[in-house]
């Protein structure tokens, strides 16, 4: 929802269903966003749909866009013998998957925030036990 401040009264511009996790505004005027369910989307600065994906079994943590003008996926997966696996993958700006990388944990281990550096490097921050880089 986009608000105006208007002394004494708040004007409503738009309001827009997504269901969004998360929601960014990129440098072109639009927002990155995701679902919990692996959904993400781009959409334009009058909230139409650009794109949408979704990476089949993850629950997206965390999308960013990075200097690069592409994004960054934090994203959890449960695995059948109850190690968590975060996924890091990084997608160029027309969303082609440019690399990934897992971390595997022991049973509580999820990924909560993905923050790039300034030299294009990537930190995660997360939770977890058993940590084993794959």
């Amino acid at each position: 929802m986009k608000l105006e401040p208007v002394v004494g009264e708040v004007k409503i511009n738009w309001t827009h269903n997504i269901g969004a996790k998360e929601l960014l505004k990129t440098e072109d005027g639009g927002n990155v966003g995701a679902s919990h369910y692996g959904n993400y989307f781009k959409l334009d600065s009058t909230v139409s749909v650009l794109w949408s994906t979704s990476f089949t079994s993850l629950e997206v943590a965390s999308i960013k866009e990075t200097s690069d003008g592409g994004y960054i996926v934090l994203a959890n997966n449960s695995l059948v013998s109850h190690d968590q696996k975060i996924q890091i993958i990084k997608l160029d700006r027309n969303l082609k998957q440019q690399w990934k990388s897992s971390v595997i944990g022991l049973y509580t281990t999820e990924g909560k925030e993905v923050i790039e550096n300034r030299d294009g490097s990537f930190v995660v921050a997360g939770i977890g036990s058993g940590i084993q880089k794959k």
